[in-house]
């Protein structure tokens, strides 16, 4: 019997945390090349159109989730007509969600245009967005659809394919930013262009790794079955929208953080605000050990010997590997605190803006503690196929957030925003521990196996 162990499951964890890790450089890219090329004004364009294509593409990621579990189970079944209707079934959901997009482009980048419109947003910043946006929303279906090809390979445990296509991706875009900026003069449309074929290029690496993999389990063309691709379309669009609402509870939590902190004003909201880009580089980190645990936790519950064994290795390994990352990434954070603030800070920032980065640093520091708990049970859930119960945590933890953020503001300040945040993350793992006897009942045992 070959279960899951510690070295088997960082394989699968580093490639995706790289990857993870190494996608936001890519705004980074974007505001350096800008700089050097563009004027103030398309740089705030950018970065406007870049948060609601994040506000718009972050819940979509559900494609992602859902297609890594039920591959994953299907991995362990050995049911290879299964792993290829899901395939198609994934790539087919991020493709029509991304022709949705593209059909709306206008009217979203209209409604964005209102939603972001302020006194201090210049008309120039707005056509910046607008242009973004419209060219940006082109490649819709293709990066969509790749969320779903990253999923089935890494439920089966392809990381190291998956993240060299993303790791890829990020290259090419970072290449054609600074050709068709600096060199081609295209500005905020050759932001948007190098995004768009990137993206394209995106599906096609991934295409590459799915072709690669189906000729190493037998063959391109074996195993197709017409039947399996509307088999319980139920169970699939069940799964699908339970971890779509989770994801998208997610996202509002977040967004309702950042409006809760524009109360203390503009000071403190721009200091949360970089310390939150701390927290996402740290929980990107953390999904490496949570895709992990999809992987091994799936593959383990749809062996049909040994089944328990399994997946109790599964669950110690990733559990372990859990606690190293957020371990060394505390450390990190708590030794390196010079250079993680040199790192957010703006050079040009206020010593104002700078003290009160630093008043509340120590809440950066503790999220790998924070997050560690949460993004590893959701992989495990994920793994599972327990979209019901994902959903329901993220409810629930969602209005404690809210009854939290209400009550401790008031007494503690931004640090009682900061607190009822934590106090939501840490609930989001009481809750799923509610279920733990879900997952435990699909081994054929009633006891936990952590």
């Amino acid at each position: 019997m070959k279960s899951a162990s510690l070295n088997s499951a960082f394989r699968l964890a580093w490639p995706a945390s790289l990857a993870a890790m190494i996608t936001p450089l890519l705004g980074v890219v974007d505001s350096a090349v800008l700089a050097r090329a563009g004027s103030p004004a398309d740089i705030a364009g950018v970065a406007l159109a870049s948060a609601v294509v994040s506000l718009l593409y972050w819940p979509l990621a559900f494609i992602r989730m859902s297609t890594a579990g039920q591959v994953a189970r299907a991995h362990g079944e050995e049911d290879e007509a299964g792993l290829r209707a899901y395939l198609v079934q994934g790539l087919v959901l991020g493709a029509v969600l991304g022709l949705i997009v593209l059909v709306l482009r206008a009217p979203i980048t209209q409604l964005a245009a209102v939603t972001m419109a302020d006194d201090a947003v210049s008309a120039d910043a707005l056509g910046a967005m607008g242009t973004f946006l419209e060219i940006r929303f082109l490649a819709a279906p293709f990066a969509i659809a790749s969320t779903a090809a990253a999923g089935w390979l890494s439920g089966q445990g392809r990381t190291g394919l998956m993240g060299a296509a993303i790791i890829g991706t990020v290259i090419l875009n970072g290449v054609l930013d600074i050709w068709f900026v600096m060199g081609l003069e295209m500005g905020v449309a050759g932001i948007a262009l190098g995004t768009v074929l990137a993206e394209v290029f995106s599906l096609f690496a991934m295409g590459l790794a799915i072709l690669f993999v189906l000729h190493q389990r037998g063959g391109i063309g074996r195993d197709w079955q017409r039947s399996r691709l509307t088999h319980d379309l139920e169970g699939f669009f069940s799964l699908n929208a339970n971890i779509f609402i989770r994801t998208l509870l997610l996202s509002l939590t977040f967004a309702w953080f950042m409006r809760a902190g524009s109360r203390f004003g503009d000071l403190t909201l721009a200091a949360n605000q970089i310390l939150m880009q701390i927290v996402l580089v740290t929980g990107l980190a953390l999904d490496g050990p949570a895709i992990a645990a999809e992987s091994l936790v799936g593959t383990a519950l749809g062996r049909k010997e040994h089944r328990a064994e399994r997946f109790a290795a599964a669950v110690r390994a990733t559990a372990i590997l859990t606690t190293i990352f957020a371990g060394l990434l505390f450390l990190a954070l708590l030794i390196g605190r010079a250079p993680a603030l040199a790192m957010v800070i703006p050079q040009d920032a206020a010593p104002s803006l700078r003290q009160e980065v630093e008043l509340y640093y120590i809440w950066a520091a503790l999220s790998p503690l924070i997050l560690a708990l949460p993004f590893y049970l959701d992989g495990v859930f994920i793994g599972a196929t327990r979209g019901q119960e994902l959903r329901n945590s993220m409810a629930l933890s969602l209005l404690l957030f809210a009854v939290c953020a209400y009550g401790l503001q008031p007494l503690f300040g931004n640090h009682g925003l900061w607190l009822a945040f934590g106090i939501f993350m840490l609930a989001r793992a009481g809750t799923l521990w509610l279920w733990w006897g879900k997952v435990t009942a699909l081994t054929g045992r009633n006891e936990t196996a952590a």
